[in-house]
């Protein structure tokens, strides 16, 4: 029994580490700049200092924001990403995203469509004048990204957004909120 322990023993000697594991992506992934605006007809605006967070109702009752990210450098073209928003007093909201896509803007910037961030299991009514944060995080292993954007809650309870996000003005207000 002693020599096959022995044995064992030198044969495991005689074996070469194996091959050092490839790095990960994502700790050599180039940054690049990234912020979050409020979306335009024309594309989008940044958020003026005072702007705040403004929620809508939309079809079916669903309660969001729409931004717009503008980022800088080597950004690619699409790219996975998670969208979080933090009302004070409330629960988390997170989204995770498959494909944020951008196209070249002016000036060497990159736009994003306006994306919906979504708060759904928020009352708006109770969530109006509490400090909201959005956060973006973006990496698609090559390439990544963060913004954050900070404001007041804001919300017109006379309007329902259509699916051209234009504001339906509605007799009796509600948010549709389930606290």
């Amino acid at each position: 029994m002693k020599r096959l322990i022995a044995l064992g023993a030198v044969g495991l000697a005689g074996c070469s580490d194996p091959a050092p594991a490839p790095e990960d992506a994502a700790v050599d992934a180039t940054p690049y700049e990234l912020s979050i605006a409020a979306p335009h007809p024309l594309g989008y605006a940044p958020f003026e200092p005072d702007a705040g967070v403004e929620m809508r109702v939309g079809f079916q009752s669903f309660r969001y924001t729409r931004v717009v990210l503008v980022a800088r450098g080597a950004v690619p073209p699409s790219t996975p990403g998670r969208i979080r928003l933090d009302i004070e007093g409330f629960d988390r909201t997170e989204q995770r995203v498959n494909a944020i896509t951008f196209r070249e803007g002016v000036s060497g910037e990159w736009v994003s469509p306006a994306l919906m961030v979504y708060a759904n299991d928020i009352q708006l009514a109770g969530a109006v004048g509490h400090r909201a944060t959005i956060s973006v995080e973006l990496d698609d292993r090559r390439h990544r990204a963060s913004a954050t954007y900070t404001g007041v809650v804001r919300w017109d309870p006379s309007c329902i957004e259509d699916s051209e996000y234009r504001c339906l003005p509605v007799s009796s207000p509600t948010d549709g909120g389930a606290r």
